[in-house]
């Protein structure tokens, strides 16, 4: 059972719940996604993942093996972002949607961040906590998902804000696309 809100953002390798990974492959009705942006361990199912060699006893990014941030994506991608870094990640997710490349996100739900500002202000429903237009789809999860240590396997507590799973849904040619600019531009 969860115990209190115990995590912080200095570990970078918590594995996401696996109630989460299940509803979106559910949802995409698919076994595994194309590839795992950013991981310590292989716990999501992908046919490839991008490795960051970790310090299993403080989270601490050792090296990073193949940087997510650099390489290539494929057509549908997910990303468990360091959330002290999830601008640079959702940066290069909006890069990869111009591709025609799709990525699940999940990511902590504040409000007062700029690209979440710009999530909502962008949106034209808004339902069950569900936000979702032809670009983004946003679910708002109830608070309380506990987070897997790495060495443990165990729940490591809850994060203390709302999560969120994000979908950036690839887009063709000329489509409307959302870039990071619009997002700093928009606060």
């Amino acid at each position: 059972m969860a115990q209190g809100y115990k995590l912080t953002s200095a570990r970078a390798d918590y594995m996401t719940p696996p109630e989460v990974i299940a509803k979106i492959l559910k949802m995409e009705n698919i076994e595994e996604f194309d590839l795992d942006t950013c991981c310590a361990t292989y716990n999501i199912p992908a046919k490839e993942h991008y490795v960051a060699e970790v310090n299993m006893n403080t989270g601490e990014v050792i090296q990073i093996l193949d940087d997510g941030l650099r390489l290539p994506w494929k057509k549908l991608n997910w990303c468990n972002p360091p959330f002290n870094q999830a601008d640079k990640w959702i940066k290069k997710a909006l890069e990869e949607q111009r591709k025609g490349n799709s990525t699940w996100l999940i990511l902590p739900f504040r409000a007062e961040t700029k690209y979440w500002d710009f999530v909502l202000c962008q949106t034209a429903t808004i339902q069950n906590r569900i936000i979702e237009n032809e670009r983004i789809y946003c679910e708002i999860l109830k608070k309380g998902l506990g987070f897997i240590h790495p060495q443990t396997e165990q729940i490591a507590g809850v994060y203390k804000y709302p999560l969120a799973i994000v979908k950036i849904k690839g887009v063709q040619e000329g489509q409307c696309q959302l870039t990071f600019q619009d997002i700093q531009e928009k606060v």
